[in-house]
């Protein structure tokens, strides 16, 4: 099912993430390494805006690290992460990608690199982060196509992602 939601040569940008190559095929690979790593997930969609052919899911993630990730050995800790992805389509399938995630919270909650204190956490709510982005007026015929594509987009994330091994849980908002 992976070939139906990513372009052949489709290219993820995430300088956290081993580069596994292009298109389908690498995506089934990424996804085993973290899948492994961290079998069962409880992966949360925060916020999801699309506009013409890109998407943008704000999300949180949890788990415990139970394999094997990039030489690390599983210390059976709990994390709790959150980032953002961007999906550009072509055709209707995902051809490029960009993730941004909290990679040193990560190393920081498995224990594997030290606290260096807590950040603040963010003072704005998502109701104000949409109006300050700009987002269409829900009423307008704009409105219902970006909300249609990142309803098709996050169905099919959602449907790639239960392809993979292991238990995920995926929490979504009304969108």
């Amino acid at each position: 099912m992976t070939d139906e939601f990513f372009a052949p040569t489709y290219a993820h940008h995430d300088p956290l993430t081993p580069d596994v190559g292009r298109g389908p095929e690498s995506e089934k690979k990424r996804a085993t390494l973290y899948r492994t790593a961290f079998p069962v997930l409880r992966w949360t969609i925060e916020d999801i805006i699309a506009e013409g052919e890109t998407v943008m899911a704000r999300w949180s993630c949890r788990g415990t690290h139970k394999g094997d990730i990039s030489g690390i050995a599983p210390t059976g800790k709990q994390f709790t992460i959150s980032g953002m992805s961007i999906a550009r389509l072509a055709n209707g399938k995902m051809a490029e990608g960009w993730a941004n995630w909290d990679a040193l919270g990560l190393m920081q909650q498995l224990g594997v690199v030290p606290e260096f204190g807590k950040a603040k956490a963010a003072t704005r709510q998502p109701s104000q982060l949409r109006r300050e982005i700009g987002r269409p007026d829900h009423n307008s015929r704009h409105a219902n196509l970006t909300r249609a594509g990142a309803r098709a987009i996050a169905h099919a994330l959602l449907s790639y992602a239960e392809q993979i091994p292991g238990e995920l849980v995926v929490d979504s908002g009304t969108f």
